[in-house]
């Protein structure tokens, strides 16, 4: 799969392999405070499930999981390092495609409540907010130290937010 960009050459998406892990692991540790994530109350290694590189010019600009387990496909991670360029939605149609070829009755994924930009992305790609898990990332912070109280533009980091593809 490809996708645009203004001035650089269109992204293309390839299968993740052991020879990223190094650099998806620093990306996760410098923007989601590590591979081990916390959703749902309980700690997952974002890096140890399948998913994709979406890279532009040969260099690296967006990581995607997944947990692909029976017909419930979850979205494990996205990250663009271009934001606003269809890195993120280039990885989500990706995943999606898969899911479908894959037999995937549902589709969801969590973020949190304090990370507004991630909620419009995923609405505009046909997610629909399905639950709000009051406390979950208060809860969060015994499982995994050093959670902020606060994410993006200062806004409280409490709550998780479940989404599912409409």
């Amino acid at each position: 799969m490809t996708g645009g960009g203004s001035g650089h050459g269109a992204a293309v998406v390839r299968a993740l392999g052991p020879g990223d892990l190094g650099w998806a692991a620093a990306v996760l540790d410098e923007g989601f405070g590590g591979r081990l994530q916390v959703r749902r109350r309980e700690v997952v290694d974002a890096l140890a499930w399948p998913g994709w590189v979406a890279e532009r010019d040969g260099v690296a600009v967006g990581l995607l999981t997944f947990a692909a387990r029976s017909d419930e496909w979850e979205l494990v991670i996205v990250v663009s390092l271009e934001p606003r360029r269809g890195v993120g939605t280039l990885l989500v149609h990706r995943f999606l495609a898969e899911a479908r070829v894959g037999g995937a009755r549902r589709v969801w994924l969590r973020t949190t409540s304090d990370n507004t930009g991630a909620l419009a992305f995923y609405q505009r790609l046909g997610f629909r907010l399905v639950e709000v898990d009051l406390g979950a990332v208060d809860d969060a912070r015994h499982l995994k130290a050093g959670l902020p109280q606060r994410g993006a533009g200062g806004v409280p980091m409490r709550d998780e937010l479940e989404l599912e593809l409409g």
